[in-house]
């Protein structure tokens, strides 16, 4: 049986890890939209949309804040430290504790796809920047034979 006071820490946690999901969510529909940017290379709207799923990433950096907070608050109710806690919580059967652990760990499974979605993004943009300057490249050595040809020889 779980005190009141935990009971109430538990249902933070629950709520912060659902506003992580739901970050999680955004972050996956917006990456959905940058792969259609980087087809269409608008790369100016993808270097911006990229910027704003990096902000989404730091506010769950700021939730994860307030998620140890919580855990150290549970841990010193329980008299343990945050090792101790996991390993205890982990082999609970309260149903609060268990939907937590559950929210963690659909949590960190989406995030893992996520971030393999990222990094491939990311990498499909380094390929069309380096694309971008082997044609920037040949642009130049084509203006360069141009204004070799249009060049009038010099007068004896």
């Amino acid at each position: 049986m779980l005190r009141d006071d935990v009971r109430q820490l538990l249902s933070e946690l629950k709520a912060h890890y659902i506003k992580k999901i739901d970050i999680l969510q955004s972050l996956r529909q917006k990456d959905i939209h940058n792969r259609y940017l980087l087809k269409t290379g608008n790369m100016d709207e993808l270097l911006d949309a990229v910027i704003e799923g990096q902000s989404m990433l730091d506010e769950i950096d700021g939730i994860d804040f307030e998620i140890a907070q919580v855990t150290r608050r549970i841990g010193d109710i329980a008299g343990m430290d945050t090792s101790a806690l996991e390993h205890f919580l982990s082999h609970s059967d309260e149903p609060e504790v268990m939907e937590c652990l559950t929210l963690r760990t659909t949590y960190l499974a989406r995030l893992q796809v996520i971030l393999a979605d990222r990094n491939e993004i990311f990498l499909d943009m380094e390929k069309a920047a380096a694309l971008l300057l082997k044609d920037a490249d040949e642009l130049k050595k084509i203006r360069r034979i141009n204004l070799k040809k249009n060049e009038k020889p010099p007068l004896s």
